[in-house]
């Protein structure tokens, strides 16, 4: 999804700032909910549903706000698992990402109207089936799910 005015996100030619949120949903069948790669590209990937923070808001809160406008569920935040600094380069810009990730619970079986439903794609999948997950530092996360926040750097 492209940026909105709220979101805390910094722009220019050559870097990329942005401060976001992601979660770890299971399914009854214990799978992961996963976005794939939108983007064609030689190096397809997962990962988890999320998206950016908002001015004025809380990673928990938005994290709330992501899955009603993807998925269309409700869900409570459960804990939070880690907090990620992704410092990569795409498209010739070096990029600062903080990212919260919570993980969350499913709360009812209701189903509303996804405000980003034909943006965003889900797949379940084994959390044990991660071989092109990204980022990849985040995999023992959600395979030990700790029981305080962990703290990772990912170069890449």
């Amino acid at each position: 999804m492209s940026d909105e005015a709220n979101d805390i996100v910094f722009r220019n030619e050559t870097h990329d700032f942005k401060v976001r949120v992601t979660g770890v949903l299971f399914n009854e069948k214990n799978q992961l909910a996963l976005n794939p790669d939108k983007i064609s590209s030689q190096h397809s990937y997962v990962t988890l549903p999320g998206g950016k923070l908002k001015f004025g808001e809380s990673s928990d809160q938005a994290i709330i706000r992501e899955f009603t406008e993807e998925m269309g569920i409700k869900i409570k935040t459960v804990r939070l698992l880690a907090v990620t600094e992704n410092l990569y380069s795409y498209q010739n810009k070096h990029n600062s990402e903080i990212n919260f990730t919570w993980l969350v619970k499913r709360v009812g079986q209701e189903n509303f109207f996804a405000k980003d439903n034909n943006e965003q794609t889900v797949i379940w999948r084994d959390p044990h089936q991660l071989e092109d997950f990204l980022p990849k530092k985040l995999r023992l996360v959600i395979i030990d799910l700790p029981k305080t926040p962990v703290h990772i750097v990912n170069h890449g």
